[in-house]
């Protein structure tokens, strides 16, 4: 019956074993968990770790400056919005033979664009405000980009110029 007994603690030591993995992957899991969560604590403390993790990822760095302005980072909104429009216009400088490329460094430029131009609303900076409209509003049609264009107008006191753009 030696055999048996061996048996038995082959089976034992087994399940110890396997028990021990099993609750190390687990506490792996949550300390893991508990861990990430820190990177969820605010939108814009998730956008920063995107935004470092990827930072070719043009439409997350918008929501970064969009997380930064909504938390009244203003300072930091601006600067953020202004570097990644230089490095869009570095893209849209080089160029290149792929034409869908173009269109998406073009789509995410108006969106920056756009962006700075609303930090510059918050800031009182009207008429750079309407510059900043104006330009991705010319570059990219976009009822919002008009939109913003025209309040951006009014409140530097062109009201007849933003009058006539939402004819």
């Amino acid at each position: 019956h030696l055999g048996d007994r061996a048996t038995q603690w082959d089976a034992r030591a087994l399940a110890w074993t396997y028990h021990g993995i099993l609750a190390a992957v687990v506490l792996a899991c949550a300390v893991g968990t508990h861990a990430r969560n820190k990177t969820y604590a605010s939108v814009e403390i998730m956008w920063r770790d995107v935004v470092k993790a990827r930072p070719d990822n043009h439409r997350q760095h918008i929501s970064l400056v969009h997380a930064l302005l909504a938390s009244k980072q203003v300072d930091e909104a601006e600067s953020q919005a202004r570097d990644l429009l230089g490095r869009l216009e570095r893209e849209l400088s080089i160029g290149g033979t792929r034409a869908s490329l173009v269109q998406r460094a073009q789509y995410y430029h108006a969106a920056a664009g756009n962006a700075l131009g609303c930090i510059l609303m918050v800031r009182g900076r009207y008429a750079e405000a309407s510059g900043v409209f104006k330009q991705v509003a010319e570059s990219t049609p976009n009822p919002l980009y008009n939109c913003n264009l025209a309040m951006a107008m009014h409140k530097a006191g062109r009201t007849d110029e933003a009058t006539a753009l939402c004819e």
